[in-house]
């Protein structure tokens, strides 16, 4: 399969991508009684917008507009967002953002062990930071989940030969004590969305196998990946029904992309607008 591909992590992808992306991602159905339900709070990429003066352009965010149009207005207004957001002396909506996508469960394990946090599986996407897996195993030796998926092919932008980051990622977490029985493995998933459907329909397939009366709403899941990319995941899980979903975020202390740094700089400042695009995009495609 070749795609249209972004250059970096911090850009957006082409609408030509985005078609690619949305033909051979795999397809799963959301419940019924999720449907119409949101799983994305759009009252803070708003709040940024209006903060820096692009009151004309909430209307991604408020008006139900084709993904691709999104797409082209998020694209289009990135520049703005950048040099707007680097000279706001306001800096609430800031922190606001922060901690919306990183909220996690980091503290609520450290103060209180896994206690309360249980989960039938952990959950770590694949990146070019091996830290993810390190941080993965850390939960599974605290017996927060019995099973591990890893899950990850290479990003559409990496041109190179290496292998996907699942099976980078698996080596990794065979020499930290995850166990091979005990690791399950996608070395396809080529987007977010992709990895959680794809695990989805597995867990339908499991639970068809064993005749099980289970369904992804007994499921509890404890996710590892990037603070700012954890809402988005977070959003997509449980769109798709899987009852619980506890957020661990990577570590990821130095930087452009920290919680201190990100609106400090230009890629900081994309990666956060990105993901607010993505997540709308996702939200009126069905996703989340």
């Amino acid at each position: 399969m070749t795609l249209n591909k972004r250059t970096t992590f911090s850009q957006l992808p082409t609408k030509s991508e985005l078609n690619d992306i949305l033909t051979n991602e795999s397809v799963t159905i959301v419940p019924e009684h999720l449907k119409d339900k949101t799983f994305v709070n759009n009252d803070l990429p708003i709040k940024w917008l209006k903060a820096l003066g692009l009151d004309n352009q909430i209307r991604i965010f408020t008006e139900k507009l084709d993904i691709k149009e999104i797409l082209n207005v998020g694209n289009e207004i990135t520049e703005q967002v950048v040099k707007r957001t680097l000279e706001l002396k306001e800096r609430v909506v800031i922190s606001e953002i922060t901690k919306y996508l990183g909220e996690s469960e980091d503290q609520k394990l450290e103060q209180d062990g896994s206690e309360g946090l249980k989960s039938n599986f952990i959950f770590i996407l694949g990146s070019g930071d091996t830290d993810r897996v390190l941080k993965g195993a850390q939960l599974y030796k605290a017996g927060v989940a019995p099973m591990v998926v890893i899950s990850g092919g290479k990003p559409n932008y990496d041109q190179t030969d290496k292998l996907p980051e699942a099976v980078i990622f698996s080596r990794v977490a065979l020499e930290n004590g995850i166990p091979k029985d005990r690791l399950i493995i996608d070395p396809n998933a080529i987007t977010i969305a992709d990895s959680v459907k794809t695990f989805i329909n597995w867990l339908k397939n499991v639970f068809s196998a064993l005749e099980t009366e289970m369904k992804t709403t007994d499921i509890k899941v404890a996710v590892v990946i990037a603070w700012f990319a954890q809402r988005r995941l977070y959003s997509y899980f449980k769109k798709f029904g899987i009852g619980e979903v506890y957020r661990f975020n990577s570590p990821l202390e130095t930087g452009n992309i920290t919680m201190k740094s990100w609106s400090e700089n230009e890629t900081g400042i994309k990666v956060i607008w990105n993901e607010f695009i993505k997540m709308r995009m996702g939200e009126i495609y069905g996703s989340n």
